[in-house]
């Protein structure tokens, strides 16, 4: 989209991107505040419901994509999509009862390039039928719902939950993942 350098993707007061350093271009456009009118999260003319799909589409497509590149993970990459203390929990239950925490952004990274590289999982989200929702409560806090299916290599393994919590950064002024919690079953 115009107006953006490549691997920017902000949340932000003034723009709806979340950076995302070297990362592929994936965005709103800019210029666009956030206002909370009741029930109703506009940024500008841009709905929550425009934040949402570009979010899942930078998470679900990019984001992997990104990582599938890496050597190996790295606490820079993406760090300013993640805040510092991000909290992270994983319940599976494709292969048994699994279940893993983490807190901070050098194992959330860990986590994720074990997710989409290590183990090669990819997740297809329901963009519709209620498979995607969001609110932005009055703290400015801003949960992304998501369901659909996850898959490895041509096989579909099961179904997902994923709910995320988007924090607006004081010092930045663009918002990052504060939580994510998957939850996987066949």
């Amino acid at each position: 989209m115009e107006g953006y350098a490549e691997g920017e993707f902000h949340l932000d007061t003034s723009k709806v991107k979340i950076e995302m350093g070297a990362c592929e271009t994936r965005l709103c456009p800019a210029g666009r505040e956030v206002v909370s009118y009741g029930n109703n999260n506009v940024i500008g003319n841009i709905s929550a419901d425009n934040i949402k799909k570009e979010f899942c589409y930078w998470f679900y497509v990019i984001l992997p994509r990104q990582i599938q590149e890496l050597p190996q993970p790295s606490s820079t990459f993406a760090s300013n999509c993640f805040s510092d203390n991000v909290d992270l929990e994983c319940t599976y239950t494709i292969d048994g009862l699994n279940r893993l925490k983490s807190t901070g952004l050098k194992m959330t990274i860990w986590v994720l390039y074990g997710i989409f590289k290590e183990e090669n999982l990819s997740f297809s989200p329901n963009l519709d039928y209620g498979g995607l929702q969001s609110q932005m409560d009055r703290y400015g806090i801003l949960t992304v719902e998501v369901s659909g299916t996850v898959h490895k290599g041509n096989s579909c393994i099961g179904r997902f939950e994923h709910t995320f919590e988007l924090v607006r950064s004081p010092t930045k002024g663009t918002f990052e993942i504060k939580s994510a919690k998957l939850i996987m079953h066949k």
